[in-house]
């Protein structure tokens, strides 16, 4: 359950979601489900990183490939739902963006 790493937690005198605290934590200081959440976050941001520039391989691989998860509608939901840390929101916010958006090829008008 994402949900409870949104609770907040104070480092270095800011306060940040404790989804945000797991990525900057030494790895061996996490237990388990710290660490699945890290992967999650990094697996997000690849695969941002993978579609980023109208990359339509990436694209199609990502919205054919139904293990992922990262349809329309599911996105939108992520983003929606406050109850899940922001640092998620605003990973599936950069996919949603990304995959759905930005996604179709640059054309020039003759």
């Amino acid at each position: 359950d994402v949900a409870k790493f949104g609770a907040k937690v104070w480092h270095g005198g800011h306060q940040r979601d404790l989804a945000s605290q797991i990525l900057i934590s030494p790895f061996s200081e996490l237990n388990e489900q710290q660490k699945l959440l890290r992967y999650f976050l990094r697996c997000t941001n690849l695969f941002g990183r993978l579609v980023l520039g109208r990359n339509q391989t990436a694209i199609g691989l990502l919205l054919n490939n139904t293990r992922f998860c990262f349809n329309y509608d599911d996105i939108f939901k992520i983003i929606c739902d406050d109850g899940i840390p922001a640092l998620v929101r605003a990973r599936f916010m950069s996919l949603m963006l990304r995959m759905y958006v930005d996604r179709d090829p640059q054309t020039s008008k003759p």
